[in-house]
């Protein structure tokens, strides 16, 4: 009892091992036999020589073929789109395992047209695979019908030989991680012999937790994917807004340029403006120094003028004056009245001028 006892106690340290998820393997797009090295089966299994064909049947076994840009394979989505994968797994209307069929059926495509590619070109190891020679599909509608079940049932088929490959390899990597003490199990007796419907509910009860960790792997990596998901939204969605910033940035310096070239333009029209008072301004001076330069003359010509009426007038007192000298000074007793009446208008019409001039 105490044997089992450990056995027991090690089975169950073996089961709470956080254990990494195995490496699981793929399926030979030549004779569909699910595979751990697809490159090696093909080198040395089906002579595929050429390096080319050999690298394009190992991405469509493991999944890494590209698809091109195009159409959206979903019936009512035609978006034209550059990363079919991508755009596939963000239809949240559609089930995984479809998504899958057609990521699938998307990347055999895309590796039948580059195989035929390669073949048009004549390469020198000749090729081997046969995927792209296809023959024509028949119209009968039974046949038609019998492919899709036979698909179907394929797809199946393909399912439980993963699940069934990792399943083999947990059970190895526990029986690897719990020990020798494993195999120090004692032989059973006629009294401790588990019935077979103990055996049966174990296995179950071992099932149904291999299933929920199966699940819970299956969570985790469905939180990774959404994790994934929003982080790519999340970089987009700055993406945009750094775009709608560079866009009202730009916005921004074309209405300072505009505001610029109007403050220009009022500046140039202000300068003209001024250009034109100033014109104004000099225009108005120039009349006015030439209504100066004019009363000027005309003061000049009323002197001229003046100045000619009183040189007569004086050549008409100094002969006055020679007749009053021939009289007799005693005969004339208002002598020296007629000098000053000779002078004074003179000096009167002078005083006038020069007020006058003045004013």
């Amino acid at each position: 009892m105490g044997e089992e006892g450990k056995c027991v106690e090690v089975e169950q340290q073996a089961e709470e091992i956080n254990m990494t998820k195995p490496k699981s393997g793929h399926r030979c797009p030549i004779c569909s036999k699910f595979l751990n090295n697809v490159s090696q089966h093909l080198r040395n299994i089906h002579r595929v020589k050429q390096a080319e064909e050999r690298k394009i049947l190992n991405d469509l076994a493991s999944g890494f073929t590209v698809i091109p840009p195009g159409l959206c394979p979903v019936e009512g989505c035609n978006s034209k789109i550059n990363y079919v994968a991508k755009h596939l797994r963000r239809h949240k209307d559609i089930p995984k395992s479809k998504i899958e069929e057609l990521l699938e059926s998307a990347r055999r495509e895309a590796a039948v047209k580059l195989l035929s590619d390669l073949r048009s070109s004549n390469p020198s190891p000749p090729m081997v695979s046969r995927l792209h020679t296809t023959s024509q599909p028949c119209d009968d509608p039974g046949c038609l019908q019998r492919e899709e079940e036979l698909n179907c049932l394929m797809q199946r088929v393909r399912q439980l030989e993963k699940e069934n490959s990792d399943l083999r390899l947990r059970i190895s990597l526990q029986t690897s991680r719990a020990g020798p003490q494993m195999t120090k199990v004692p032989s059973p007796t006629s009294d401790s012999k588990p019935s077979t419907k103990e055996e049966e509910e174990k296995e179950e009860e071992k099932e149904q937790e291999e299933g929920g960790e199966e699940k819970e792997e299956e969570k985790e990596q469905e939180e990774e994917e959404q994790e994934q998901e929003e982080s790519q939204e999340e970089e987009e969605q700055e993406e945009e807004e750094q775009e709608e910033k560079e866009q009202e940035q730009e916005k921004e310096s074309q209405e300072e340029v505009t505001e610029e070239e109007e403050s220009q333009e009022e500046v140039t029209e202000e300068g003209q403006d001024e250009k034109k008072k100033g014109e104004e301004m000099v225009e108005e001076n120039n009349q006015m120094d030439e209504s100066e330069d004019q009363e000027q003359q005309e003061d000049q010509i009323q002197m001229f003028t003046y100045l000619g009426l009183c040189s007569q007038r004086n050549q008409t007192g100094q002969s006055d004056q020679s007749e009053d000298n021939d009289k007799p000074k005693g005969s004339d007793p208002n002598l020296a009245c007629t000098e000053t009446r000779t002078d004074q208008p003179f000096q009167k019409e002078y005083i006038i001028f020069l007020s006058e001039r003045n004013r």
